[in-house]
């Protein structure tokens, strides 16, 4: 299993933090460049097993949550093997240890906020620390996001909602109707992605679906997917992660279809960027691919 990125072809544009709109027209080389792993899966530093990670618009640093072996690993831009930035103490619920992270988020000072799934609580890991503090307990979390002013975003798919954390007051803001299919409800929600204006975008694994929650909504919005569970262009098998640029477009890890798919603001129907050429190994494959991000350049 291998972590990639792909770069874009014969376009310029600046991705910042503050003004991160790829350009409508851009276009992405059907080959990728593998920036983490390729070494099969195991426990060396030089191997990943990935699901969740975040990519540090800054610098491009890579941090990738390992299910398989408890731990957060940071790659640094074009590094030949990675180096653990938390846990990796084996599988536990010590301050040292993780077990089975699912999520993940990182401040501009590298401070980690972790969802940390077997253990069922979220865990902040300063730079350079050796342990980690709980700062949220008895949650089954599958997904994280922080806004602007300290609030914490958890994906509680147990409970089939989204939860905001601050100051101790939790607040249901996505979900908490039941289990179902309709838009005031969620069915496996297992991504999260916060944008500027505090809209949520939920990734619905067994709805086949994203859903936008503005602040307030009591219904979710469908932005990508909708149509059942399919490999048609206004379909998606299984999706896991979504990114979200500044304009509204909508990119999703599309699981189950081996693909990453953009949906423009307002589309019925996506784009294919990545993937999309059967699970594989090969350059122009992936292989189940879980989640989606971007650095400043749209890479």
């Amino acid at each position: 299993m291998k972590v990639t990125v792909l770069s874009l072809s014969a376009l310029s544009f600046s991705f910042a933090q503050s003004n991160n709109g790829i350009c409508a027209s851009a276009k992405w080389v059907s080959d990728a460049v593998t920036v983490a792993g390729n070494h099969g899966n195991g426990s060396e530093l030089n191997q990943v097993n990935p699901n969740y990670l975040y990519v540090n618009y800054r610098d491009g640093s890579i941090f990738i949550t390992d299910w398989w072996f408890d731990r957060v690993v940071k790659w640094e831009d074009r590094a030949s093997s990675g180096q653990v930035v938390a846990g990796g103490k084996g599988r536990g619920n010590a301050s040292d240890q993780l077990g089975g992270p699912v999520g993940i988020r990182v401040d501009a000072d590298e401070t980690l906020t972790i969802c940390d799934g077997q253990n069922r609580r979220v865990q902040r890991w300063k730079k350079g620390a050796s342990n980690g503090e709980t700062i949220l307990t008895n949650t089954s979390c599958r997904g994280i996001a922080l806004d602007n002013k300290g609030a914490l975003y958890v994906v509680d798919w147990v409970q089939f909602r989204v939860v905001k954390w601050q100051a101790s007051m939790a607040e249901v803001v996505a979900g908490g109707n039941g289990e179902g299919a309709g838009l005031n409800q969620l069915k496996n929600p297992i991504g999260l992605f916060l944008d500027e204006n505090q809209a949520l975008y939920v990734v619905d694994r067994s709805n086949h679906w994203v859903t936008k929650w503005e602040p307030g909504a009591k219904e979710g919005i469908i932005v990508a997917g909708g149509n059942g569970q399919g490999d048609g262009l206004n379909q998606l098998n299984s999706p896991t992660g979504v990114f979200v640029d500044t304009k509204g477009t909508v990119y999703v890890s599309d699981r189950l279809n081996n693909r990453v798919v953009r949906w423009p603001k307002g589309a019925t129907a996506g784009i294919v960027i990545a993937g999309g050429n059967g699970a594989g190994n090969g350059l122009n494959q992936l292989n189940g691919g879980f989640d989606v991000s971007f650095d400043r350049y749209g890479h």
